[in-house]
């Protein structure tokens, strides 16, 4: 029914031009450093249901590559972790999210996510719910896989 959305993002070249004042440029990439996002308007053109029904925030951390998206979302019905996990790793099986979205049962910090071609790995450990309410947690490498989905997107086209 609704979503928030919480982007612990790697810091990006242009992340000096978020500050205009030269005291909060400094170590800015050595910094926690709360922004915006586009990921919710994305999110509304990609399914047109959510308009109006989803907001995030971007808190770009200082590791060079890979994120994560803390996502929170209030559902129709009550789902626990386990059925949530289940249908996230079923569509993984299948198209269209076959390829893009993979399912883990271990463990993972942000390293062991460098060059993963997946968009979005859902680490099920994390997964949390109450009643309708679920939260789940997606690590991506946002340079390498959205390279990836670039080249694919180009080869489609051509």
């Amino acid at each position: 029914e609704k979503c928030f959305l919480n982007t612990i993002h790697s810091y990006t070249a242009s992340q000096n031009k978020m500050y205009p004042n030269w005291e909060n440029k400094k170590a800015s990439q050595l910094s926690i450093l709360p922004h915006t996002t586009g990921a919710s308007k994305t999110i509304e053109k990609a399914l047109p249901r959510l308009k109006g029904k989803v907001a995030g925030v971007a808190l770009r951390v200082p590791t060079a590559v890979v994120s994560i998206v803390d996502l929170v979302c209030l559902l129709e019905k009550s789902a626990s972790a386990e059925t949530i996990n289940s249908v996230l790793k079923e569509a993984s099986l299948q198209k269209p999210l076959k390829g893009i979205l993979q399912v883990v049962s271990e463990k993972m910090k942000s390293t062991d996510l460098i060059n993963n071609p997946f968009s979005s790995v859902v680490e099920q450990g994390l997964t949390q719910s109450f009643g309708n309410m679920a939260r789940v947690f997606a690590w991506y490498d946002n340079e390498y896989a959205y390279a990836l989905r670039l080249s694919e997107l180009a080869s489609k086209l051509l």
